[in-house]
């Protein structure tokens, strides 16, 4: 029976190895395309920004950092490269500062941002597909419509695309890049081959993984001169042109590159597995175990981390990866056509980074792959619907396997529903993994009047969550409540003081604050999910409020005219050997600009018979075991420092003394006492004796 065009594809032994493009072509409106493909970009959207302020549930350090990073654009910054948080891609920080000119600082505007970029890589897997697979034959041309579909219902693509992190830009603009370059090289046109050369350039600020891009567009070159079999000038001029505009739009990078050696390649030299200074033997067993898990993660095992993931989950269904599979096989059926082995290219070049590389989800680095993924499981999926019908007396077949193609596709959206809205969003811990209450600190810090001294205790001010959602506060004091407390100096004309403090941290400021200041109020903030604890608690301290705990002795030493001893408290002066000596030292700083000097505290005596030495025991550190440092500290407080000395049991009975003071590091030099030629304060001499 003779072939009906159009309906179906004649595949006579006579047509293996034709070009589909060159079988006759159904009718097919472009208005229709069009419709379909917003209707599909309009569910992708629902599914990205569904829930989007609640769904992932905070911050987390990273996400937490662009939104640092677009409020320091919008103060005024201009940065071509991020030096925080091991350096990091600009692109992304700049979009979120645009969003954040119509939606405010905050979390919601840097998923919205990324949500925005998933959503806008629907029509751009459509795009590109439909240049790198333009037969319009029977079922194949609704295969452009299929990519946009598989990409709008993509778990695997819908999880990043709500994270809020830049790497979600590699997708679109791989995607966006081969559109064009594959356009220049059908028609020949100048002009995509210079927006190719732009959004190659423009990948350099996305993330790492885009650093191979150009080696895909030299891949895309040589296949299509294979194809050919023949260089042409026009070939060159095309190359140059792409690489000219990619290095003028690369510039600004490449001068930071120099002016800052080694910056761009920190992160990657941190997560990459292989180190070139150890031998490359025993390397090789955690790559590939590494390469295996990259592989794993397409249909087998995916990520365990419960932050980015149902924990085990692949990126692909197994539907989607058994016709992953199938457009695999096609593909290097028909590898001598530069369409599929490109797609191949693609696919094994994107998926390198999660091969070599740890310290991150596997699916978040292999994200580049993800384009040519779903074009070969479109390919997979209707290739071999083409063949069915073919022929009639596969009919019935072709029949059966387009229902059994609607089922699987239907699975796919109710998994991908079920899976990230259902079964991850259930996680209990999910706040604890997205580090809500660094968050809800920020928020508390934003809402206490500007003018209010702020301290927080344990966390550091400088946590990207709590910068974000206390709007870049930068007057807020850290400290760690198990070893100190900052307070308003009563001699100073201080303004009104806010304690921020973690419960069930071991922090003591609380207990301490309170019998300081009694007429001083505590609020819990917001509780904790299934929990009574709150994650944090306020303590106000009254206007005028003075303390009623002050040093038991009161001292007036100044180191070089910037700190001043108060006074100090000692646990116990009765000692002996074995026992241990709590002191608390009350400083004034003297001036808001110090730098960083390690305090010491030291216990004197007798020369040592081993080494001659008179130190018996000592603690040396920045004050507050490091988390309040002299460069920290501000005019119009005072630190109290609470230092414990473990004397040792060998120390032998008699007179001692306690000294205390501070030191520049590393040069150890100490500074001054004021007036008197010394640079150590002696606090108090003691006599040990043997216990009884």
């Amino acid at each position: 029976m003779p072939c009906e065009p159009s309906e179906r594809v004649c595949l006579r032994p006579g047509n293996r190895g034709q070009s589909y493009s060159n079988l006759p072509m159904n009718s097919w409106k472009p208005s229709r395309e069009l419709w379909l493909l917003l209707a599909i970009t309009t569910l992708g959207a629902f599914l990205r920004f569904f829930r989007l302020s609640v769904l992932p549930p905070g911050d987390g350090y990273d996400v937490a950092q662009y939104g640092v990073d677009a409020l320091q654009i919008l103060s005024g910054a201009r940065p071509v490269f991020l030096e925080a948080n091991f350096g990091r891609e600009a692109l992304f920080s700049y979009l979120v500062a645009g969003i954040y000119l119509i939606t405010g600082p905050g979390a919601w505007g840097i998923r919205f941002a990324g949500a925005l970029v998933g959503t806008l890589t629907i029509p751009a897997n459509f795009l590109v597909a439909r240049e790198m697979v333009p037969d319009r034959y029977d079922v194949i041309r609704y295969l452009p419509l299929l990519v946009a579909f598989l990409t709008a219902v993509s778990y695997w693509h819908l999880n990043w695309s709500r994270m809020g992190l830049r790497v979600i830009l590699v997708p679109l603009v791989a995607s966006l890049l081969f559109f064009f370059l594959w356009r220049g090289l059908r028609r020949g046109g100048w002009t995509d081959f210079a927006l190719a050369g732009f959004v190659l350039g423009v990948g350099f600020y996305t993330y790492q993984a885009a650093r191979l891009l150009p080696v895909l567009a030299v891949i895309a070159f040589l296949l299509q001169a294979l194809s050919k079999r023949q260089w042409t000038r026009r070939d060159t001029a095309s190359t140059l042109l792409v690489a000219g505009i990619a290095l003028l739009v690369y510039m600004p990078m490449g001068l930071y590159a120099r002016e800052h050696p080694g910056a761009l390649t920190e992160r990657i030299n941190q997560a990459v597995l292989i180190d070139p200074d150890q031998p490359l033997a025993p390397q090789l067993g955690t790559l590939s175990g590494q390469a295996l898990d990259a592989l794993a993660m397409y249909g087998i095992r995916g990520d365990t981390d419960p932050m980015f993931n149902v924990p085990g989950r692949p990126s692909l269904n197994p539907f989607l990866f058994a016709f992953l599979l199938v457009g695999i096989g096609i593909a290097l059926w028909r590898f001598r056509r530069p369409t599929y082995l490109f797609l191949l290219a693609w696919l094994g070049v994107m998926t390198a980074p999660a091969m070599i590389a740890d310290m991150a989800a596997t699916a978040k680095r292999a994200l580049g792959a993800f384009p040519p993924a779903v074009i070969l499981i479109a390919l997979g999926l209707l290739v071999p619907w083409v063949w069915l019908r073919a022929a009639d007396n596969r009919r019935t077949l072709a029949r059966l396997y387009g229902i059994g193609l609607a089922v699987g596709l239907g699975y796919t959206v109710w998994s991908t529903y079920h899976d990230y809205f259902v079964v991850w969003a259930a996680d209990p811990d999910l706040p604890n993994h997205y580090q809500v209450e660094y968050g809800e600190i920020g928020r508390a810090i934003s809402d206490l009047p500007d003018d209010d001294r702020v301290y927080l205790s344990p966390y550091t001010p400088d946590q990207p969550a709590i910068q974000l959602h206390s709007n870049l506060r930068a007057d807020v004091r850290g400290y760690n409540g198990r070893f100190c407390l900052p307070y308003p100096d009563p001699q100073a004309d201080a303004p009104d003081a806010t304690y921020i403090i973690v419960p069930g941290l071991q922090d003591k400021s609380l207990d301490l604050l309170n019998r300081m200041y009694p007429t001083g109020t505590t609020e819990d903030g917001p509780l904790r999910p299934s929990s009574d604890r709150p994650y944090y608690r306020m303590f106000t301290v009254p206007t005028g409020a003075q303390p009623v705990v002050e040093p038991d002795t009161v001292r007036s030493d100044t180191w070089d005219g910037d700190i001043q001893l108060v006074g100090f408290s000692l646990s116990n002066t009765a000692l002996a050997p074995g026992d241990t000596l709590v002191v608390d030292l009350f400083y004034r700083p003297l001036s808001s600009s110090l730098p960083d000097y390690t305090a010491f505290v030291h216990l004197l005596g007798p020369a040592s018979s081993a080494d001659g030495s008179p130190l018996w025991a000592q603690s040396d550190s920045p004050p507050c075991q490091g988390a309040m440092p002299t460069s920290n500290w501000v005019h119009g407080d005072i630190i109290r420092d609470t230092i414990t000395l473990t004397i040792s049991p060998d120390l032998p009975p008699g007179d001692y003394q306690v000294v205390t003071g501070f030191y520049s590091w590393p040069d150890l030099t100490r500074l001054p006492l004021d007036g008197s030629g010394e640079t150590a304060a002696t606090l108090l001499e003691l006599e040990i004796r043997s216990p009884e």
